[in-house]
């Protein structure tokens, strides 16, 4: 009974450790991480646009200049020892439609060089481009520390992961100078990260 006894206090002792059980009445409930690694307090907002980007090239120049003007007014950081700039990044999808007899068909690529070389040897007649699909994902560090990201598709605009609200009103006041970024019947839509799940480019 003993060796019982010692064998469920050192089980007790692993679990009380590890933090998958706790006396405290005082504890909090666990918070529910999102896709981006950040905890359910942070936030989401999705601005849809009134029409959607007509090209890839004029996509592509919206995304250049964020990473180039630095709008958000971010910060660069270092972190395990490798520096990151202010505005990276991480991820671009180009998909182009092609038309052929009665099926369409498409090919997905992981680049703007790569999409543009693809689509100049389609024929126009078979590509049917106003159908393309494209996003591609910012990631931005705020001089107050907090990184958080921002998704660009063809038909909208997400600012995503961010907490502190100076961030989102710096965000929605560039996308009001960006004549392609101008908003559907309203402005930016406000949502909590649940919503993050799933979110396209990421």
């Amino acid at each position: 009974m003993k060796i019982v006894a010692v064998f469920a206090l050192f089980v007790i002792f692993l679990l009380l450790i590890s933090g998958c059980i706790s006396f405290s009445k005082d504890t909090p409930p666990q918070t529910i991480k999102s896709d981006f690694g950040q905890d359910s307090q942070d936030k989401i907002a999705m601005r849809v646009l009134a029409t959607p980007i007509v090209d890839t090239s004029t996509f592509n120049l919206i995304v250049q200049s964020v990473i180039t003007d630095n709008p958000f007014r971010c910060v660069g950081y270092t972190s395990d020892g490798t520096h990151h700039d202010p505005i990276e990044k991480i991820k671009e999808v180009y998909t182009t439609r092609i038309l052929y007899k009665d099926n369409t068909s498409k090919e997905t690529f992981t680049s703007y060089a790569e999409y543009q070389s693809a689509a100049a040897a389609i024929l126009p007649m078979i590509h049917d481009s106003k159908n393309d699909t494209f996003g591609a994902t910012l990631k931005c560090h705020d001089v107050n520390g907090e990184i958080y990201y921002v998704v660009f598709t063809r038909n909208d605009v997400t600012l995503a992961a961010y907490s502190d609200d100076s961030i989102r009103i710096r965000f929605e006041t560039w996308a009001n100078t960006v004549a392609s970024l101008m908003p559907a019947k309203e402005k930016t839509k406000q949502k909590n990260s649940e919503y993050m799940e799933g979110m396209p480019f990421l």
